[in-house]
């Protein structure tokens, strides 16, 4: 992605140079000339000169790809082809004339070459691994997953979501080793139930091992035995068994991660390793209702998240110094206060997260998960500078955290640095690439930045992941919507209700793309049952504003939109950035009054 882009502005010819530069230094030197966050620096001036192999034309091409000023760059393919195919003929060239050289020397250095034969073998031989048992060395790993815990004894069916919930604790473990690539929960868990071999998982995750682990609690302990296998080729490279208390399950946790980090050759940093160094014992009680919680918050719907919050409650009654509990239950307040589920009013949502987030602080200001709720319910405040500030402590916690990323993500959309926003969403989706939550919240980002073919392809990957996802339905209605194609926009909506019912959230984007398509009937009835809907539950006062508005109702529009301010509603968030509301909306001052008060540059 080339500078222009990644600041918000259009991409060119100039632009397409700079992507192609980027890929021809990676095949010609093994490696991106750029390191980092793509955020860090934009120039790849510092980056080591091409190979000197390459010849010094070739190189004189990529780096008028790689020119800091866009006009400095090739303005059309065609001129870089023609580069290219001249380049290509003085090769050519240059290899018929040492064609003739190299077959009058090649007696002269036939025995040499033996010779080097000879001694590449002998080295060969010597450095081949000797296989004790079935263990063998590998190269430093750089990237990893951890399978789904397997749960052994007589109530292994019904502890599923203990194994699930120490499978998640050790990602998170690991997800600290800066040095590492750790694929995501959400990703590993899909390959749970289906038979698939190693080295396919490793294709599909683009990991070089993998982590598989079966549980078994007994009499107040935890057995666990672990293999790290070498995924390409199935083969063991180190395996252990650990018994423990139930009381220090977080002890056998980070032990068992820094065993894997030295087996694979990572360095800890110093910093890393006293994180993974220190824990505390936990009640096993309080634990247990921990992991009930989190299972049940990953339903996502108003009656599981009420549940997860009593066993959250659960958790701290029994261990109030006990973090994680707090961290997730500020996740669930917030999920409670979204459109969506609306089981909450915003405002409230918002004042019992905070609390919880905090809380979870003051107990472990190592924990990149309470740092995350936190800095969620301060973006949701429009506490900008304390959002990004918090982002930021929780990436640097944690740097395989996807949700850390992707929420950051989020952050830089409301701020209207969409290039940002784009690739810290791609950061996301290569630690949890399987995630239809963040396939689609790629998609999204695309939106922001009006590419809507590329983020119609983004919500089709997602729905090839779960079909009943209706996230990304209702956002590939509205990219249908953005493009004319109301038919289509019209049978996605209808496709959301079937799956999630007729919620506010759902009704009001199938009454704005009727609005748009001109059924205004149809929009006029959806609006009818919103407003009887509203007199006896929670509705976003922004649903209502949005349809008033693509209904050509622009006062009605802002008294709504200003009731939607009022009541905190989430959607306010993204309102700089949103394609909600047309041109001619966007430029009234009372638009403009409103972003103020939103404190949005």
């Amino acid at each position: 992605m080339s500078p222009e882009q990644i600041r918000g502005q259009p991409a060119d010819a100039g632009s397409d140079a700079w992507s192609l530069g980027i890929v021809l230094y990676e095949m010609l030197t093994g490696h991106a000339p750029l390191d980092g966050d793509v955020h860090d620096d934009l120039r790849p001036s510092n980056a080591p000169p091409v190979s000197s192999e390459a010849s010094g034309e070739l190189h004189r091409v990529i780096r008028r790809c790689l020119e800091r000023d866009a006009g400095s760059r090739y303005q059309s393919a065609t001129e870089l082809l023609d580069d290219l195919k001249g380049l290509q003929r003085s090769i050519r060239d240059g290899v018929a004339a040492a064609e003739a050289v190299k077959r009058s020397r090649v007696m002269r250095y036939a025995p040499v070459a033996i010779v080097i034969l000879l001694a590449a073998t002998a080295t060969a031989l010597v450095y081949i691994p000797a296989f004790r048992g079935t263990t063998f060395a590998v190269p430093e790993i750089k990237n990893i997953a951890v399978l789904a815990l397997v749960t052994v004894g007589t109530d292994a069916q019904t502890e599923d979501y203990f194994a699930d919930g120490l499978t998640e604790g050790l990602i998170n473990d690991l997800s600290q080793i800066g040095a590492l690539r750790v694929i995501a929960r959400t990703s590993t868990m899909r390959y749970k139930s289906r038979q698939q071999s190693l080295p396919q998982i490793a294709q599909e995750l683009n990991v070089e091992a993998v982590v598989q682990a079966a549980i078994q609690r007994t009499g107040g302990l935890i057995r666990l035995s672990a293999k790290l296998i070498h995924a390409p080729t199935g083969r063991l490279i180190w395996e252990r068994s650990y018994e423990r208390p139930e009381r220090d399950i977080l002890s056998l946790q980070r032990e068992m991660t820094r065993d894997i980090a030295n087996e694979i050759s990572n360095k800890l940093t110093p910093q890393e390793w006293e994180r993974l160094s220190s824990s505390r014992p936990v009640d096993p009680k309080a634990y247990e209702e921990y992991l009930l919680g989190r299972f049940y918050l990953n339903k996502r719907n108003e009656s599981a998240i009420k549940t997860a919050i009593t066993h959250f409650d659960a958790a701290i009654a029994r261990d109030p110094g006990f973090a994680l509990p707090h961290a997730f239950l500020a996740d669930a307040y917030f999920a409670l206060g979204t459109e969506l589920v609306a089981g909450l009013a915003p405002a409230d949502a918002l004042a019992r997260g905070d609390a919880a987030a905090l809380k979870a602080i003051q107990l472990d200001d190592t924990l990149a998960e309470a740092h995350t709720a936190l800095a969620v319910i301060r973006l949701y405040s429009w506490r900008w500078a304390e959002a990004e500030q918090g982002f930021k402590r929780a990436c640097e916690l944690n740097p395989n955290y996807g949700a850390a990323h992707s929420w950051y993500a989020l952050y830089f959309a409301s701020q209207g640095r969409i290039g940002e926003a784009i690739a810290r969403m791609y950061r996301a989706r290569d630690l949890d690439p399987l995630s239809p939550h963040i396939n689609q919240n790629v998609g999204w980002m695309l939106h922001f930045a009006r590419q809507f073919d590329e983020e119609i392809e983004q919500y089709n990957r997602a729905l090839e992941l779960d079909p009943n996802f209706m996230f990304a339905r209702r956002r590939l209605a509205s990219a249908y919507s953005a493009k004319g194609m109301n038919d289509a926009a019209i049978a996605e909506c209808e496709k959301v209700i079937a799956i999630a019912g007729r919620n506010a959230t759902s009704l009001g984007a199938l009454g704005s793309v009727y609005a748009r398509a001109g059924r205004t009937g149809d929009a006029r009835r959806i609006l009818d049952e919103l407003l009887e809907m509203k007199k006896h539950q929670h509705v976003s006062s922004y649903v209502l504003a949005y349809l008033y508005a693509n209904l050509g109702e622009r006062t009605t529009a802002f008294e709504w939109l200003e009731r939607a301010y009022d009541e905190r509603s989430y959607a306010m968030v993204f309102l700089k950035s949103a394609l909600d509301f047309d041109e001619g909306f966007r430029q009234d001052p009372r638009f403009a009054n409103i972003l103020r008060r939103l404190r949005v540059a």
